[in-house]
């Protein structure tokens, strides 16, 4: 079991799960996804859930996470995309 709370950022269209590069677990986002020296933004939709279902096998408890509203239009959209 882990204490690790992730945040799920949101502005006026989409979100992204926000991972840290150290415990992604072997897991490769899609260029869907953004990233920046430390963490993995990922998309909602598809990345976020897949790693979500990842980690709650790996630690056997469900994925924590607190929102961050970025308004509308996320810095994350101007991250580069993965891949």
């Amino acid at each position: 079991m882990t204490d690790e709370t992730f945040e799920l950022h949101f502005d006026g269209g989409h979100e992204w799960l926000r991972v840290p590069k150290s415990i992604a677990l072997g897991f490769t986002p899609t260029a869907y996804s953004y990233h920046d020296e430390t963490y993995w933004y990922l998309e909602g939709d598809c990345d976020g859930s897949e790693f979500a279902q990842v980690y709650e096998g790996e630690h056997g408890c469900k994925l924590q996470w607190i929102g961050v509203d970025d308004g509308y239009d996320s810095f994350i959209r101007d991250l580069p995309h993965v891949g």
